[in-house]
């Protein structure tokens, strides 16, 4: 029987009154994830012995999920729930923490390597990698925007209302504190955006405060955003440079609405596929797309969650993620949907964060998250590889002054010129690091780093020295996420001051570089990656 799961919990009384269910396979089944849900109630009781899940991302927020899930096709083989989060979940996460004791880490690294033996005995692990040979290669640029002055005021006039400060702690309350934040990251006209679409509308007493704190000029247009800026100048130079079409994919739909806006106004045409049409005409939707060349359909305005099943886009070979989830599996399945069987062109995803705000903090939080499902699921290495709680619990702080915050948090030490520090004894010629040894009167290291021949170089005091640094670095609070060090750190201010072209080199993307060499490109910095 194929069956959803809504439908499966209104007639699993029925199914027990049969012969039984010999095999239970659970599409999507991190929807299981939590003990209560309902869902999984109904399957265990059919009392089915064998049963599969298949799911891409089997670890979306922490390891209580895991358990869940693992407890439901082993019932009983990690124990309670209790049990689990004592002998292995708190043991773990705090093993991540830098600054954690060497006790904690030698007792968080034992226990995650037993914890994926045990289920690394029934999981069958392949990741996307799997059809790189198949497929054309894709390039992620992670775009920090430096907000725009109405931006900015915005921001800090939210953050000071007395209003937002005395809900702030609530736990009902924040969660609407911090979609008010995301909004003013995406533009802040969109705060009013529906009280001006529907003047009837009810807005709550926080709201309306917060709207009341706020210079009005601020709020009247889409101008002031810096993310709309970005991607006005990529639209344009994608559309006068190239016939690639474009996928636009957001979160929300007032956010939607702004980009249709913007493509109306630059005449650009495109298709919109949010929660409104029905199932019957998704498809068409595609089809056209995926059939229209750039000059009938250039854009595709796509809801996230819409995003999210199973559409194949391959039309187009650029998409642009407007805005972040918290939830990372949200935002990497919808940045999925151009890279897919079928795809001829090679790959380009756009993600836009707002430097410093709560854009990039999520984003913070996102890059942890799949760091802990990468080390438990593909049984890596445990180590440090997170944010601090200190870090990260600071969400609700405009962090200006810092071309990227998430790079200073890195502790890395390549100034933005593209080459995380980390893989400095990867390639060559080899950079000078001074140990710090200042009792040392026989050498007289540089006072900045310098270049050698690599014939001269003596390699094992090189990767010594290496070693040093990142323990120090480790020691001082450092905290370097190996995920982000597989990507080229690029600071742009570089390319308004000087011609290098090794820096260029660094985004293999004609269409970005030619937005990033504009006089006025609003892009501070850049991560990128290419897989492939």
């Amino acid at each position: 029987m194929i069956i959803g799961y809504e439908k499966l919990r209104t007639v699993a009384d029925e199914l027990k009154k049969g012969h039984g269910i010999d095999i239970v396979i659970a599409d999507e089944g991190h929807r299981l994830k939590t003990a209560k849900n309902k869902s999984a109630q109904a399957i265990k009781s059919l009392n089915t012995s064998r049963r599969v899940i298949l799911s891409g991302t089997p670890i979306q927020n922490d390891l209580s999920e895991f358990f869940t899930m693992v407890d439901f096709v082993n019932p009983d083989l990690l124990g309670s729930i209790k049990t689990f989060t004592k002998e292995f979940e708190v043991p773990i996460v705090k093993s991540r923490q830098p600054g954690a004791l060497r006790k904690d880490i030698e007792k968080g690294e034992a226990r995650s390597q037993e914890l994926a033996s045990l289920t690394g005995m029934f999981i069958l692990r392949r990741t996307a990698d799997v059809l790189s040979k198949y497929l054309p290669s894709k390039t992620e640029y992670v775009l920090l925007c430096r907000p725009t002055i109405a931006q900015a005021s915005t921001y800090q006039h939210v953050l000071a209302c007395p209003a937002f400060r005395a809900a702030f702690g609530s736990h009902e309350a924040s969660l609407p504190l911090i979609t008010v934040l995301k909004k003013v990251c995406n533009s802040p006209s969109l705060l009013i955006s529906k009280t001006l679409s529907d003047p009837s509308a009810p807005v709550n007493s926080t709201t309306a405060s917060l709207l009341a704190s706020i210079p009005p000029q601020f709020l009247r247009t889409s101008a002031g955003s810096t993310k709309l800026r970005a991607l006005d100048q990529l639209l344009h130079t994608l559309k006068t440079t190239t016939e690639e079409k474009v996928v636009l994919v957001s979160n929300y739909t007032t956010t939607l609405d702004l980009l249709q806006t913007l493509l109306a106004s630059l005449g650009y045409p495109y298709l919109r596929l949010d929660g409104s049409p029905p199932s019957a005409k998704r498809q068409d939707l595609v089809d056209t797309f995926n059939r229209s060349p750039s000059s009938n359909c250039f854009a595709f305005l796509l809801s996230a969650k819409s995003g999210g099943v199973g559409l194949n886009l391959i039309g187009a070979s650029r998409l642009v993620l407007f805005d972040v989830d918290w939830n990372p599996a949200t935002d990497l399945q919808a940045m999925a949907r151009i890279h897919r069987d079928g795809q001829k062109r090679p790959c380009i995803i756009y993600r836009f964060l707002m430097a410093g705000g709560i854009d990039e903090k999520i984003w913070q939080r996102q890059v942890t998250k799949l760091g802990l499902a990468s080390n438990i699921m593909d049984q890596k290495g445990g180590k440090t590889n997170n944010f601090s709680k200190e870090e990260l619990k600071d969400l609700f702080r405009l962090d200006e002054g810092l071309s990227c915050q998430t790079h200073d948090l890195l502790g890395c030490a390549c100034e933005g010129r593209g080459l995380p520090d980390s893989a400095v004894d990867d390639v060559l010629p080899i950079e000078i690091l001074d140990s710090g040894d200042e009792e040392d009167e026989d050498e007289d290291p540089p006072d900045v780093p310098t270049f050698i021949q690599a014939d001269k170089v003596d390699i094992e005091e090189q990767e010594r020295k290496i070693r040093e640094r990142r323990t120090s670095t480790t020691r001082k609070g450092g905290n370097k996420i190996e995920s982000l060090l597989a990507y080229s750190h690029v600071d742009t201010s570089r390319f308004a001051k000087e011609d290098d072209e090794d820096m260029e080199a660094m985004i293999h993307d004609g269409v970005l570089l030619s937005v990033l060499k504009d006089e006025g490109n609003p892009i501070s910095f850049v991560f990128a990656k290419t897989s492939g």
